[in-house]
């Protein structure tokens, strides 16, 4: 399977002009809030009418507004899991797989609901069941069918971490045997890289950067792509002779290339090598399950991320200084 799109649709404060060619393949969607992620997979499924433009899914066009096509939703086979998930509130969840089944395939809606452990409720009506019990069911909806097209829509925000692992585990499986183009809109990156094989960053409307997801968040192409993939140390830098000069963190880069900003992610720091440093005075350090985070003073903070396995925590304190090595070659810079 594989999927064209190129349209425009205009709304009253916002504008969406999409044009993706995918094939065979798990493509992740990454941007901001109200940048077009949801309505553009609203326009694959025939949810929202694009204005102008086409929509093609395995040679089959579904939308063409110079040819007057537009396939009814409910005629184009896309299996599209809804952030509210959609469930007739009146059926059990078992019913809620039934229906959309033939009468001689009814019989598989239990293995549905089994594959994404959600058969000890198959009696319970929607709104007796968890937001997370809710979205299982929805998910074994949408695959029962066996759509030519999936589009997820932050498919596991309702879950536990725990649980999310495990049926995100189960989902990786089924893609796997699925193999058509799925679509995956996520604002968590790291679900994004597990399960995709290329990421589109869309930004007010229009995809800004679509590739490999390892050139998505190894090598951005623009300062806006960082910023979406979740680059945080950015600072404005000057050429002065041989390299660049960052007033905001009075620090130097031994770079040749000319270049309006430096970039780099938090995780390139080192308290022990590196061909380069920055003299880091901290203001914060931040503790989660598995990192530490240094925050810097300053104006323009930057954050520094250190597995907690890797680090002596005794060499750090707040109000000291701690110079943070990091290689040259880590560092991403914009024009």
């Amino acid at each position: 399977m594989s999927l064209y799109m190129d349209i425009n649709k205009e709304f009253k404060n916002f504008k969406l002009n999409i044009k993706l060619d995918l094939k065979n393949e798990i493509v992740g969607i990454l941007g901001y809030s109200g940048s077009g992620k949801s309505i553009t997979l609203k326009t694959i499924a025939g949810i929202i009418n694009p204005d102008w433009g086409k929509i093609i899914l395995d040679n089959k066009k579904l939308f063409s507004s110079k040819e007057k096509i537009n396939i009814p939703t409910r005629k184009r086979k896309v299996g599209y899991l809804f952030q509210d998930y959609a469930l007739f509130p009146n059926l059990s969840a078992i019913d809620n797989i039934r229906i959309c089944l033939p009468k001689e395939r009814r019989d598989e809606a239990e293995e549905f609901l089994k594959r994404f452990h959600v058969y000890d409720v198959k009696d319970q009506k929607p709104f007796e069941l968890s937001g997370g019990e809710q979205q299982r069911v929805a998910l074994s909806r949408m695959i029962c069918v066996n759509p030519d097209i999936i589009l997820l829509d932050e498919p596991f925000s309702a879950l536990d971490s725990g649980l999310k692992w495990e049926i995100q585990n189960e989902f990786i499986k089924f893609l796997k045997t699925y193999n058509k183009t799925t679509i995956f809109v996520s604002h968590d990156k790291d679900e994004i890289y597990r399960l995709c094989d290329k990421v589109a960053i869309i930004d007010n409307g229009s995809v800004i950067s679509y590739d490999d997801k390892d050139k998505i968040f190894n090598h951005p192409i623009s300062l806006k792509a960082a910023k979406i993939i979740g680059v945080k140390n950015i600072t404005t830098v000057i050429r002065k002779d041989d390299y660049l000069y960052s007033k905001d963190w009075n620090t130097s880069f031994d770079l040749k290339e000319n270049a309006r900003y430096v970039a780099f992610k938090d995780d390139i720091f080192s308290l022990e090598k590196g061909n380069s440093y920055i003299d880091f005075d901290i203001e914060n350090i931040i503790e989660d399950t598995k990192n530490i985070i240094l925050v810097s003073k300053g104006y323009n903070k930057i954050t520094a991320t250190f597995d907690k396995k890797n680090i002596d925590k005794s060499l750090l304190e707040r109000n000291h200084k701690v110079r943070l090595f990091y290689d040259e070659k880590n560092l991403m810079t914009f024009k």
